[in-house]
C-alpha cells in the first residue's frame, strides 16, 4: 500500500502536465516582522518595546490547478526573519542608552496554500486570494545585541542570548493579482498577512514576546 502511495505521488506531476493543470515557478517574499511584548520584567522607569524586523524567504514552487478557480501551491522555502526588541533608559557610566536586540530565525519552509482566481474584464490580469500555512524547520537562530550610546559609539553585547520556542507552523491569508505576461507565463504580486506563533524570552530581563508578519510575495509560474 504505501508503495503505491509513493507511485502515485511521484505520478501526480507528470498527469497534471498531461491535463494542463500543474505549473512550477519561483518566488520571493518580504516581510516585516512586528514583534509583541505579551509580558514585560522590566523594572520601573526601563522602557522596553518591540521593534520592526526585516526579513525575507525565496524558493520554489508547485501549482495544481484542481479546477477553473481553485488552485493548490506548495514547494520549499528558504526562510531568515529577524525580529526586534528594544530596551531605553538604561544606566551607563556614560550616560543614558539603549539596547537593540535583533533575533534571527533561520529555518526551512513547507507552504500548503489553497486559493481562488477571479478573472477579470482584462484577460491579462486575474484576482486571486487564498489561504494556508507551512511548516517550518528549524535550521538556526542568532542574536545580535548591541548597546546604543548617545556620547559613545555602539558596542556589541557578545554575551546577549535569547530563548525562542519556535513554532513548526504558520498560518496566513494573501491577496492579489496574477498577470499574464505570456502564454506560459505568469507573474503574482499578493500582500499577505502570517502567524507563527513563536515564544520569545527576551534578553536581559526574560519577558515573554511572539510575532505577527505583514509582506509581499512576487512569484512566477511556468505553465
Amino acid at each position: 500500500m504505501k508503495i503505491q502511495i509513493i507511485i502515485f505521488i511521484l505520478t501526480l506531476p507528470m498527469v497534471g502536465l498531461c491535463q494542463n493543470k500543474f505549473s512550477v515557478g519561483v518566488n520571493v517574499n518580504s516581510q516585516i516582522s512586528i514583534l509583541t511584548i505579551k509580558d514585560s520584567n522590566a523594572p520601573s522607569g526601563i522602557d522596553e518595546k518591540a521593534g520592526l524586523g526585516i526579513g525575507y524567504s525565496l524558493g520554489l514552487q508547485a501549482q495544481y490547478n484542481i479546477n477553473e478557480k481553485l488552485f493548490l501551491l506548495s514547494g520549499i522555502h528558504y526562510q531568515n526573519r529577524i525580529n526586534r526588541h528594544k530596551i531605553g533608559g538604561i544606566r551607563y557610566p556614560s550616560g543614558i542608552a539603549s539596547i537593540q536586540n535583533d533575533i534571527t530565525i533561520i529555518s526551512i519552509g513547507i507552504p500548503v496554500d489553497f486559493g481562488y482566481s477571479i478573472k477579470s474584464k482584462n484577460q491579462k490580469i486575474n484576482y486571486v486570494i487564498g489561504l494556508g500555512g507551512l511548516m517550518n524547520v528549524p535550521v538556526d537562530t542568532k542574536t545580535e545585541t548591541k548597546v546604543l550610546h548617545e556620547q559613545m559609539d555602539d558596542e556589541k553585547l557578545t554575551q546577549a542570548e535569547n530563548i525562542v520556542d519556535e513554532s513548526v507552523f504558520t498560518l496566513g491569508i494573501f491577496g492579489g493579482i496574477e498577470i499574464n505576461i505570456n502564454e506560459k507565463t505568469v507573474l503574482g504580486i499578493e500582500p499577505n498577512v502570517r502567524f507563527t506563533p513563536n515564544k520569545f524570552f527576551l534578553y536581559l530581563y526574560d519577558s515573554k514576546a511572539s510575532t505577527i508578519e505583514t509582506g509581499i510575495t512576487l512569484r512566477t509560474k511556468i505553465k
